[in-house]
């Protein structure tokens, strides 16, 4: 298989010119920002439950609500940054993830930092693809492997650092500085790139939002999660979540329906229309929301079944992300041997071995068992989402790849916003012990090898 592949790297290019390393550094600056304003969420659950009285089913809406902001705001990123132009949106992007996080830092009660949290989603929303535009626009096709090479590092490092030092502040300074973490590192993309990015070029033409087509998604998407919470409240009565999220349902199937009849404007459905494409997009998003569940349960369960401090905490979902790094490393060599469809479901299957100590509590008295098994279940989460991200543009057709893009990070953000909210609510009810949540993201880890077993059975060919 020639080309570069997660295994091998980038093919090599020529040297990189001083305006183009300039350009990576300020956006490497800003890709930080949501990468760790998703880890500190996920590590400060516990700790909000208590400084704020509230139960852990309300607290994990820190995470659910920015996830859901970002799902908001994907299919507008495209039209946004016609309209603006990339490099305005991307500091607009940026300015309000840093209002975000002062205000969430000042917040005075759960509802108000949930709602500082929906700011800082929206500009993670929009930051994280208007990253690659500014990325590749003006640059030689030869260079693009390198380039997106660079601007994936945080995504390598974030996972393995970020719940170590979030961790050590928060059991140090507590979750008001530990919102600020990534505050340094907007300031510094502000500056930085009010100074070096390139000034956008004015449109002659902008194009026009699809107004009734975002209502609609947007509208559906969030009744939907809405609702899905209600359900997973058991003091809640049934109708409290039948109502929103059936009409949830109806206005995602109202936009789609004029998606068809209308042509694409927001995200092309029809891309569903391929069982390729559907195979890889359920396999994200049963992935997403397995591995979030477990970043919201997993720290619940060793702090109150193992007694772990937060650093300790944090220190052992960096292990996790040291494994979902390893899964980087072999997965493109392993791909090439064995296919993807094999690969993924190995991943699946890996995810769902190294959650099973955990739900079975006796084994995880051992330190070098709770390693393991993170190791594991990062290596296995970390290859799945690698193969199924890159599965979404398996045949695709060159006009329908921003859709592609889109529809694979709303995937990923919409398992994000699912899966703590009911891994909360499963958990919330069996405290101490946290087996039935587990157990959850187990057999759900597992059935996704249904939407897996979709995928190309061989690697996609370099072309």
């Amino acid at each position: 298989m020639s080309g570069p592949s997660a295994a091998t790297g980038a093919p090599r290019t020529e040297d990189l010119d001083g305006a183009t390393r300039r350009l990576i550094a300020v956006l490497v600056c800003g890709a930080v920002v949501p990468l760790l304003d998703t880890v500190v969420a996920a590590i400060m659950v516990e700790e909000l439950s208590g400084a704020l009285a509230v139960p852990v089913s309300q607290a994990q809406w820190v995470l659910t609500g920015y996830a859901l902001a970002c799902v908001v705001s994907l299919p507008v990123t495209g039209w946004a940054t016609r309209r603006l132009g990339a490099r305005r949106l991307w500091l607009a992007a940026l300015a309000l993830c840093l209002c975000g996080a002062v205000g969430g830092a000042a917040a005075w009660d759960l509802p108000s930092l949930v709602a500082w949290r929906v700011v800082q989603g929206v500009g993670g929303g929009l930051s994280l693809p208007v990253t690659q535009t500014l990325l590749l626009a003006g640059t030689a096709r030869s260079q693009a492997p390198r380039l997106m090479a660079a601007i994936a590092v945080p995504a390598v490092v974030v996972p393995i650092a970020g719940p170590a030092v979030t961790g050590l502040v928060l059991d140090a300074l507590g979750w008001r500085w530990s919102l600020l973490l990534s505050a340094p590192f907007c300031v510094a993309a502000l500056l930085l790139g009010l100074r070096l990015l390139p000034r956008d070029q004015r449109a002659d033409d902008p194009p026009r939002l699809d107004a009734p087509g975002f209502l609609l998604l947007s509208g559906g998407l969030v009744l939907t999660v809405f609702g899905l919470a209600q359900a997973a409240d058991g003091a809640r009565p049934p109708a409290a979540a039948a109502v929103p999220v059936a009409a949830g349902a109806l206005l995602v199937a109202a936009f789609a329906v004029r998606a068809v009849a209308a042509g694409p404007a927001l995200v092309d459905v029809r891309l569903f229309a391929s069982a390729r494409f559907s195979g890889a997009w359920g396999t994200l998003l049963v992935t997403s929301a397995v591995f979030y569940a477990g970043l919201i349960v997993l720290p619940l369960y060793l702090q109150g079944d193992r007694s772990y401090t937060l650093p300790q905490v944090g220190w052992a979902l960096a292990v996790q992300g040291t494994g979902a790094l390893a899964a980087r490393w072999a997965a493109g060599r392993l791909t090439a041997r064995f296919g993807t469809r094999a690969i993924a479901i190995a991943g699946l299957l890996l995810g769902a071995a190294g959650t099973v100590p955990f739900a079975l509590d006796a084994l995880t008295g051992h330190s070098w068992v709770v390693v393991l098994a993170l190791l594991v279940r990062g290596a296995g989460f970390g290859a799945v989402t690698i193969l199924a991200m890159a599965a979404c543009y398996h045949g695709v057709a060159d006009d329908q790849l921003p859709h592609a893009s889109t529809l694979s990070r709303v995937a990923t953000q919409l398992g994000a916003a699912l899966g703590p909210v009911l891994a909360a609510a499963l958990a919330a009810g069996a405290p101490p012990h946290y087996a039935p949540a587990l157990w959850a993201c187990t057999a759900v880890t597992a059935a996704a090898v249904l939407p897996a077993l979709l995928l190309p059975r061989t690697a996609p060919q370099a072309g």
